[in-house]
């Protein structure tokens, strides 16, 4: 099928810098660059700058008031529904595709009603809800096409919806490539450690905190500091972090930072990249460790395992004195840190580069 001079909408959370939202911007580039197509994003939450780089790169944008579909009663989930077939059937999109909970669901269920031929279920993380709902059974029997960011979260769909894994196709994450132009890591006697989640429950700042309690106990008078980047959300994991290294008195080995806007000049100071978590998708953060240069220290998940090459090093999800000993590994073998970054940055392109996203999504398109 050619999509050339077609309108695709893509669907997106909100209009600012989020995970789904920088990989929605890599489809719509390869969807415009590569089969001419002309691509309509639609936002239901907040509007930031990212709709002005939106519309800077040619790209048509809408928006849909909208907090929370699910929490709607039952009648205005229908009025909100029909709204929208009311709003996107004008254009006549050829094509759908969605990302994360609410746009799945609501672009699954009108995309039928919007006269689109095809829509592309798009799912960056684990589902772990036990349970699905009467819309999102609607949406499962218009057999939508699956694409997942990991073969962790493709058997997390195969599972949730009852389809063969075979009917759900992987598209991994990509990065932003200004990152592979970072200089080269410089060791020196310091070790600046960077972990770059939100602080979302799946993830585990806790177990890091009591790691760098263990290694400044072993090494008082080292200059070693974690450094914690994403937003709070006024989450009840960030409370408990920062009480915690207060408690166990680490504020001279870890800092807070909050959100990073350049996460690039970032990275360039940092010498070993951290992700302690429970659960991923695919880590957008991973990518970006390794394409800054950066060797890599991960928890041990299936999902951790599959974005990183095989040389960084590994710590069992919520094992502190693991993590303490892969700190205390490179905190004395800085040999090892240029030698898995040059791999890193190798492994990084050959597999996640915007070319190989790029080419994935119009494979994926022509097959339909």
């Amino acid at each position: 099928m050619s999509f050339k001079t077609k309108k695709i909408l893509i669907c997106i959370p909100s209009y600012t810098h989020g995970g789904a939202e920088i990989h929605s911007l890599y489809t719509a580039r390869a969807l415009k660059e590569k089969e001419g197509a002309q691509v309509f994003f639609l936002a239901f939450g907040r509007i930031d700058t990212f709709q002005s780089k939106l519309i800077s790169e040619g790209f048509e944008t809408l928006h849909f008031p909208l907090s929370n579909f699910l929490n709607l009663p039952v009648y205005k989930k229908i009025t909100t529904v029909l709204q929208l077939i009311v709003k996107l059937r004008k254009f006549k999109f050829q094509s759908v595709f969605a990302g994360t909970e609410q746009c799945n669901l609501l672009m699954g269920l009108v995309w039928r009603f919007i006269r689109a031929k095809c829509f592309f279920w798009h799912q960056w993380g684990i589902d772990n809800r036990t349970s699905i709902g009467f819309w999102e059974k609607r949406v499962i029997k218009w057999k939508p096409t699956y694409i997942a960011n990991s073969i962790a979260c493709r058997q997390n769909i195969a599972k949730r919806h009852q389809i063969d894994v075979s009917n759900i196709k992987v598209i991994h994450n990509t990065f932003n490539e200004k990152l592979l132009h970072l200089n080269a890591f410089n060791p020196t006697d310091e070790l600046k450690v960077v972990m770059v989640a939100n602080f979302f429950e799946e993830k585990d700042h806790v177990t890091v905190i009591d790691a760098v309690r263990l290694f400044v106990d072993k090494y008082p008078d080292s200059k070693f500091k974690v450094y914690f980047v994403g937003r709070s959300n006024g989450s009840q994991l960030f409370n408990i972090a920062k009480a915690k290294a207060f408690d166990l008195d680490l504020y001279n080995y870890i800092e807070f930072v909050g959100l990073v806007e350049d996460i690039s000049a970032f990275l360039s100071k940092m010498d070993l990249g951290l992700l302690s978590t429970k659960s991923e998708g695919l880590s957008n953060a991973l990518l970006e460790y390794m394409a800054a240069g950066l060797p890599v220290i991960a928890s041990d998940i299936s999902q951790n395992r599959e974005a990183l090459s095989v040389n960084n090093k590994f710590f069992g999800v919520g094992k502190k004195k693991e993590l303490f000993e892969l700190f205390e590994l490179f905190y004395l073998k800085r040999d090892l840190m240029n030698q898995i970054g040059d791999e890193n940055r190798e492994f990084v392109v050959n597999h996640f580069s915007n070319k190989v996203y790029s080419q994935k999504v119009l494979n994926l398109l022509n097959e339909e």
